[in-house]
């Protein structure tokens, strides 16, 4: 690892400052609630403090079905609780998310879903409570931010963070403001969840993505919390990775993976088990109809670059067949995008209805700036070509002996891909078929 890197210079600073020592309440890690927050800042890749209302449509019609959904829990206690995120659609129009769908039967006790996604009009039919928490910070935005200019009560904390950061970095990182939001948000969530977790009487709890907030509240309560992985893990994914001999940190019971591999000499303080992925890795894709044919593989943060790539690579290559997969957080726009290829019959904008199986099925060759469907194209021995542009830097890619050319203009792609590709003799297993009998051992 360079020294240079982001990722190198962001764990020595947490090191080097003694960050992880940092506690408020007298028990909660300070650092590890605001340490992703800073992450995103210094890696070009800006959060936003209110990462759950991002993707929340503030809509009546919504708010109404997220706090009308909590008629559920009046006169019904659960075993169980699964953080659903479904992005997914059915053959009949129905959200649903994978995670729970591949596990649910293998937990005893019954569900209760903690749904993310609220703007959707169909649900696969489960017990849901849609996200209240996100819209009851909405509601008390005013008071939260009220309280963060007058609390001054972690200020000795936001002060050695602020000074460790900015000193570090040799330029303002983070302002005090900021940190005492991530504070406020956290305890406030960190109330919601624990009065809602009492009330339904959960025995476990289970979860992907990104809360500190939802595992203290499990953590507190003493209920088992269980995370799934989703994504990659490589020396830049700093919700997984810390440095050596840390332990004040917000963790769930067990994080479950695709294989052994992607633990593999990381430094992950907490149990890790290889149960698989709830995908099935071990079908056989279809045949590449178009042979001149590229997919692009898009996401919320690096659409418009990849737009214009597209543009100028049907213009460079007018027989080329182009295939642009927008990521399931873009499909709000996708009239826009439909807009921008409008004049180019060469370039075809995917439905969301494709499961990756398909995608992966429509050529041999794939860009992207940024995208874990990176690793799936190396896992069916697919050629992926990284464009460099956007966010793109140091992902510290962890793809073992595979090397993924890089390129930075259309014509450098052409040269690369009609060069030969190093990678079709490397075999390597990053999804393991899912493990059901490991998982249930593993409660």
């Amino acid at each position: 690892m360079e020294k240079g890197k982001p990722h190198v210079l962001f764990y020595s600073l947490e090191t080097n400052s003694n960050l992880f020592e940092l506690k408020f309440k007298k028990k909660y890690p300070f650092w590890d609630v605001v340490r992703f927050h800073v992450w995103s800042k210094v890696s070009n890749n800006d959060s936003e403090i209110f990462s759950n209302i991002k993707t929340t449509k503030g809509s009546i019609k919504n708010i109404l079905k997220a706090f009308f959904s909590l008629r559920i829990i009046l006169f019904n206690k659960f075993d169980n609780l699964f953080y659903t995120c479904s992005r997914i659609p059915n053959q009949n129009n129905e959200y649903f998310d994978p995670y729970f769908e591949k596990v649910k039967d293998f937990v005893p006790g019954n569900w209760v879903c903690y749904e993310t996604v609220i703007g959707k009009d169909n649900y696969l039919k489960n017990e849901i409570i849609f996200d209240f928490i996100s819209y009851l910070k909405i509601l008390f935005s005013f008071i939260l931010k009220l309280i963060a200019l007058f609390d001054n009560s972690h200020s000795s904390e936001i002060s050695r963070v602020i000074f460790a950061c900015n000193n570090h970095y040799d330029k303002k990182i983070i302002s005090e403001f900021e940190i005492k939001m991530l504070i406020i948000h956290f305890n406030f969530e960190l109330i919601c969840y624990k009065l809602l977790f009492k009330y339904l009487g959960l025995k476990k709890i289970f979860f992907y993505g990104y809360s500190k907030s939802l595992v203290q509240a499990a953590i507190d309560l003493n209920i088992p919390c269980y995370e799934f992985q989703h994504g990659d893990i490589s020396e830049t994914t700093v919700c997984y990775i810390y440095p050596d001999s840390v332990n004040n940190i917000v963790s769930p019971n067990i994080l479950f993976t695709y294989s052994e591999i992607w633990t593999h000499n990381k430094n992950i303080p907490y149990q890790c088990i290889p149960v698989g992925s709830v995908n099935n890795y071990s079908v056989k894709l279809k045949k590449v109809a178009v042979d001149n044919s590229v997919v692009i593989l898009s996401s919320p943060y690096q659409g418009e670059f990849l737009i214009k790539l597209a543009l100028q690579l049907s213009i460079a290559d007018p027989s080329l067949c182009i295939f642009f997969k927008l990521h399931p957080m873009e499909f709000q726009k996708y009239d826009y995008y439909k807009l921008c290829f409008s004049d180019y019959k060469m370039i075809n904008l995917l439905d969301i209805k494709m499961n990756i199986f398909d995608v992966l099925s429509l050529s041999n060759d794939f860009i992207l700036i940024y995208s874990t469907t990176l690793y799936e194209i190396i896992h069916f021995n697919k050629n992926a070509y990284i464009f460099k542009s956007s966010n793109f830097f140091q992902k510290g890619l962890f793809i073992g002996d595979v090397t993924v050319p890089i390129f930075d203009s259309p014509e450098s792609f052409f040269i690369i891909r009609n060069s030969p590709n190093p990678n079709l003799s490397v075999k390597i297993e990053l999804f393991k078929p899912f493990n059901q009998e490991l998982f249930k051992l593993s409660l």
